[in-house]
């Protein structure tokens, strides 16, 4: 029988956001996005992939890019993958304050 040890869980109770599970190489997260920019993480590790997913039950869009603009809408249900970026580069808003987005990069 092989044993297989179970990811550490490191919980994150700050305002907007879910616990994350992560291993080295593996990030998830979920985040209660407000109307104002909000950063995805201050994790400055370089992410082979981050993928963005807009959850399918939110009432509007989600924007994603940088401290300076977001401007690529996330309709309900949709997602982006942004290839070879720090978690620490990318921020969200939402047209309606409360709509959820997903997280999930890997690759470092």
């Amino acid at each position: 029988m092989v044993k297989v040890e179970a990811p550490e869980i490191v919980e994150s109770w700050g305002v907007g956001t879910k616990p994350i599970y992560q291993l080295d190489d593996l990030y998830v997260k979920s985040i209660r996005v407000p109307s104002d920019p909000i950063q995805v993480d201050s994790d400055t590790t370089m992410r082979y992939a981050v993928t963005i997913y807009a959850r399918s039950d939110n009432t509007d869009v989600i924007y994603v890019g940088n401290q300076n603009s977001q401007v690529y809408p996330l309709d309900p249900g949709t997602s982006v993958t942004i290839m070879k970026c720090s978690l620490s580069k990318i921020y969200l808003k939402a047209a309606v304050s409360g709509d959820w987005a997903s997280i999930a990069a890997g690759g470092i």
